[in-house]
C-alpha cells in the first residue's frame, strides 16, 4: 500500500506517479494529504476561482503555445509513467485591473468634472498620475485611453459592464486578487502581493490545476472532443467582452507582462471521476443555445462536484474499498430548517463524507506501520533516529525548525504523534475542501441549530439537468443517471441500492422525488405528459448538436 518515490524518497500510495522534480516541498509540513490527494487541494480557494485558474493554463496552451491542449503522464526510457510538467503564464493586465478594482472613483469624477472631453482627459490623467505618485514606481501610462474612447463618459461605461463581469464582488479581497468572469484571455489576471505584484498563492492555490490535470487524463476520445469545444467555446478572443478588455492594453506590447507557474502534483493517471468530468463539460459546452458567458456556471458546479467525489473516491479506495463505492448523496429537496427524515439522513451522510479522508489517513498511518520501512526498526540499534529520519524523508514531518520537542520518542511514539498531527492540524485539510466545494457550489444548505447538510440550490439542479439531458428522458431515467454517475441518492429505488440494509424511510423519500418533480417544473425542465409518466427536458439542448461527441 506504501511505496517509496523513486526519485525523491516521498510515502505514495502504490500505482501512484512519483512526484515531478519542479514541485517545491521545502515548506510542506506533512506530506500525507498532498501523496494521498495531490498538491494542492485548498479549502480558500472558492469553485469560480478553481475554474478561473484552470482556463488560465487552457488560455496558455491555446494562444501562447504549440501545444495541443492537454499532455496527459508519458512512458519513461524504462516504461514507467511520467507526471506531466505543465507551464503556464497568466497575464497581469496591470491597466485594466487598476480602473477596475483599484482606482475606481478618478474615471467616474473626471466624467462629471467638465462638459469639455479634453478637459476631462487632462483631469483622468492628472489623477492617475497623483494616485501613484507614492507608489513603488511603476508608472501606469493612461494617454494611450484618449485613442481608444471617444470620450471618458464612454470609458467609464465600459468598465461598469466589466465590472458586471466580477466573480464574488462582495468577499472584500484585495484589488490584486479581484477576479472577472473568465470569458476571454484578456479578462484574465494573475494573482498577486501588493505593490512588489509578484505571483502570489494566497487564493490560487492550485486546486485549478489538479481540476485541468484531471481533465488532461481522461480518455483520449474525451480529450479530443473536448479540445475542439473550448477553442470554439471558451477560448476565442472574439467575443464582445474580450474586445473590451482589450481597450485597456497599452499599445507598447513590452508592457504587457505575465508571471509563468507550473502545475501541481496529482497521484493517479486513470480513474473514473476524470471521465465523469470531461463528459459533462462536452456535454455542457455542446448546448450551443447557451451564451459562453452562461456555459461558466455549471461548468463551476459540476467541477466541484467532481472534485468532492475524487477525493471521497481516493478515500474510499485508500481504506481498500471497491472503486465508485462512495457513500452517496443524499440530497433533501425540501430544504427546510425543519427536521424531516430525508434532512437527517442527508446531514448524516455530509458528516460520513467530512470523515471519510480522516478514516483514509488513519487507515495509510495504519499500512505505513505495518509496512518494512517502519517494522524494521524493531531490530535496529538507532531505532529512534531513523524513526525521526524516515518521518522527515517520507512524510516531512515534522519541520525541526517549528517544532524541535517532537524529536524525542520511541518509533511508536513518534508515530503516534505523526497521526495526531495529521487528523488534527487546523487549517486548508483535506475535508475542509469539501466543506467549501459544496457551500459555494450549492450543493449543501447550512441553518444554525439544523446543521449542514445536502440540499441544492436551483442552480446545482440546473447543472446536473445540463449535463445529464439531451432528449427528454423519464424522471425515474434521470434520478438512475444521477446515482450512477455521482452516487446522488433522491427516489426510493436509488436509497434500496445505496441503503440495502432498508434503514431508511421510501415514503419519504418517494415525497422527495415529488418535490424535485415540482422545482424542475418550476425552472422548466419538466414536462409531464400523464399522471404515470413525467419527462425532464433540456430547452438549450439541439438535436443537431453532437452533444454527447459520441458519449
Amino acid at each position: 500500500m506504501i511505496q517509496n518515490n523513486r526519485r525523491r524518497g516521498l510515502a505514495l500510495p502504490i500505482e501512484a506517479l512519483d512526484v515531478p522534480q519542479h514541485i517545491d516541498t521545502s515548506t510542506t509540513r506533512n506530506w500525507i494529504d498532498y501523496g494521498l490527494w495531490g498538491l494542492t487541494f485548498y479549502s480558500d480557494q472558492s469553485p469560480w476561482l478553481t475554474l478561473i485558474e484552470c482556463l488560465q493554463i487552457l488560455h496558455h496552451r491555446v494562444h501562447e503555445s504549440d501545444e495541443s491542449l492537454f499532455s496527459p503522464p508519458t512512458d519513461g526510457l524504462d516504461g514507467v509513467k511520467r507526471h506531466e510538467e505543465v507551464r503556464y503564464e497568466v497575464p497581469l493586465n496591470f491597466h485594466l485591473r487598476h480602473f477596475l478594482f483599484r482606482d475606481v472613483e478618478t474615471v467616474s469624477m473626471a466624467a462629471a468634472c467638465s462638459t469639455e472631453i479634453e478637459e476631462q482627459w487632462r483631469y483622468l490623467t492628472k489623477r492617475t498620475r497623483e494616485f501613484w505618485k507614492d507608489s513603488d514606481g511603476t508608472q501606469l501610462e493612461v494617454k494611450y485611453l484618449r485613442n481608444r474612447f471617444e470620450d471618458v463618459l464612454s470609458l467609464a461605461r465600459t468598465l461598469n459592464l466589466l465590472r458586471s463581469m466580477e466573480i464574488d464582488p462582495y468577499s472584500g479581497k484585495r484589488w490584486t486578487s479581484r477576479h472577472l468572469l473568465p470569458v476571454g484571455r484578456d479578462l484574465l489576471f494573475a494573482d498577486v502581493r501588493e505593490r512588489t505584484y509578484k505571483g502570489d498563492r494566497r487564493f490560487l492555490r492550485r486546486n485549478g490545476e489538479m481540476l485541468y490535470l484531471m481533465l488532461g487524463r481522461s480518455k483520449l476520445e474525451f480529450r479530443k472532443r473536448l479540445e475542439l469545444l473550448l477553442k470554439e467555446r471558451l477560448l476565442s478572443t472574439e467575443n464582445s467582452w474580450n474586445r473590451f478588455a482589450i481597450l485597456f492594453h497599452p499599445p507598447d506590447a513590452s508592457k504587457r507582462k505575465s508571471l509563468e507557474f507550473r502545475t501541481g502534483y496529482l497521484p493517479f493517471v486513470g480513474m473514473d471521476c476524470y471521465d465523469h468530468l470531461a463528459e459533462d463539460w462536452i456535454r455542457v459546452l455542446s448546448l450551443d443555445r447557451m451564451d459562453a458567458a452562461d456555459l461558466l456556471d455549471p461548468l463551476m458546479r459540476l467541477s466541484a462536484l467532481h472534485q468532492v467525489v475524487y477525493i471521497l473516491d481516493r478515500a474510499s479506495r485508500t481504506l481498500g474499498r471497491e472503486p465508485r463505492t462512495v457513500p452517496p448523496f443524499v440530497f433533501d429537496l425540501a430544504a427546510s430548517p425543519r427536521r424531516n427524515p430525508v434532512q437527517r439522513i442527508a446531514l448524516g451522510q455530509f458528516d460520513t463524507h467530512m470523515k471519510l479522508p480522516r478514516h483514509a489517513i488513519d487507515s495509510y498511518i495504519d499500512a505505513f506501520a505495518r509496512s518494512t520501512y517502519w517494522e524494521e526498526l524493531e531490530d535496529s540499534a538507532t531505532a529512534n533516529s531513523t524513526a525521526n529520519r524516515l518521518l522527515a524523508e517520507m512524510w516531512l514531518w515534522p519541520s525541526g525548525r517549528n517544532r524541535p520537542s517532537l524529536k524525542k520518542g520511541t518509533p511508536a511514539e513518534r508515530l503516534e504523534e505523526f497521526r495526531t498531527d495529521s487528523l488534527s492540524r487546523s487549517g486548508h485539510r483535506i475535508w475542509a475542501v469539501i466543506a467549501t466545494h459544496t457551500r459555494l457550489a450549492g450543493l449543501v444548505t447550512a441553518r444554525p441549530g439544523a446543521g449542514t447538510w445536502y440540499a441544492p440550490d436551483d442552480a446545482m439542479l440546473e447543472a446536473l439537468v445540463l449535463a445529464n439531458v439531451q432528449r427528454p428522458v423519464e424522471l425515474r431515467d434521470f434520478l438512475r443517471m444521477l446515482y450512477e454517475r455521482y452516487r446522488i441518492v433522491i427516489g426510493p429505488r436509488q436509497a434500496q441500492q445505496a441503503f440495502p440494509d432498508g434503514a431508511i424511510t421510501l415514503e419519504r423519500l418517494k415525497q422527495n422525488e415529488h418535490l424535485l418533480e415540482d422545482r424542475l417544473r418550476v425552472l422548466r425542465f419538466i414536462d409531464r405528459k400523464s399522471d404515470a409518466c413525467a419527462f425532464v427536458v433540456n430547452p438549450f439542448y439541439e438535436e443537431t448538436a453532437d452533444a454527447g461527441g459520441g458519449i
